[in-house]
């Protein structure tokens, strides 16, 4: 399914504007050191417990190009692997200063060199993280349809007998059962209905959707 289909299936199924929805997905573009004086700031608002699910919804609500679509529980998640990291931050930076007092200098002190190494390491990924976090809008599932769309469960059979049972879950996923929303097979069926059909990633088996729950 072609990735305009996609968005807009994710649109009617959230009350998003497809217009929003396509630039909350677009790479962000990196601000001209330039600017006029007089012209109005557009950095925009950060809003990570606005909800989406409601059919009316303020201008100010608006998704902007760097929101990253969340569910709950995953924003959740995502929180509590920040603070895991945070956690190894600090202990890593209380090695690193033992390992300085075992030795009067830092020449040849591999422990030193390696602890700093791994430190620097989780604090990368923690700013990537953070990054993600500070820009996740979070959604409330539309239970009232049933069609597959974010928040919601499918099970697929194909004619062979072969069975897809899939979660459609945030920006983010952290269940092997759970697949990001923009993710390809995700992309294909967001939308579809029961007894609507689809072909693999493959092109080898053709999936007919048996329950979405």
């Amino acid at each position: 399914m072609e990735k305009t289909e996609a968005l807009k299936k994710i649109s009617k199924h959230f009350s998003i504007s497809e217009e929003e929805l396509i630039n909350a997905l677009k790479p962000v573009k990196k601000r001209t050191t330039s600017k006029a004086k007089d012209e109005p700031s557009k950095k925009p608002k950060n809003t990570p417990e606005k909800s989406v699910g409601t059919p009316k919804k303020k201008k100010s609500e608006s998704l902007t190009p760097k929101n990253f679509i969340f569910l709950k529980e995953d924003y959740d998640h995502l929180i509590h692997q920040m603070d895991k990291i945070v956690v190894e931050i600090n202990r890593l930076g209380q090695d690193i200063g033992a390992s300085c007092d075992e030795s009067e200098t830092f020449h040849d002190n591999f422990d030193y060199e390696e602890l700093g190494r791994q430190k620097e390491m989780w604090i990368h990924h923690l700013r990537k993280i953070k990054k993600t976090q500070e820009n996740a809008l979070i959604i409330k599932p539309n239970s009232e349809n049933n069609v597959v769309s974010i928040g919601k469960k499918f099970r697929a059979e194909s004619s062979s007998g072969k069975v897809i049972e899939k979660f459609i879950g945030s920006y983010l996923t952290f269940n092997k059962d759970h697949i990001s929303y923009l993710s390809p097979l995700a992309k294909q069926i967001i939308g579809k209905k029961i007894g609507d059909s689809f072909v693999s990633q493959n092109q080898t088996e053709i999936y007919v959707i048996k329950e979405i729950t």
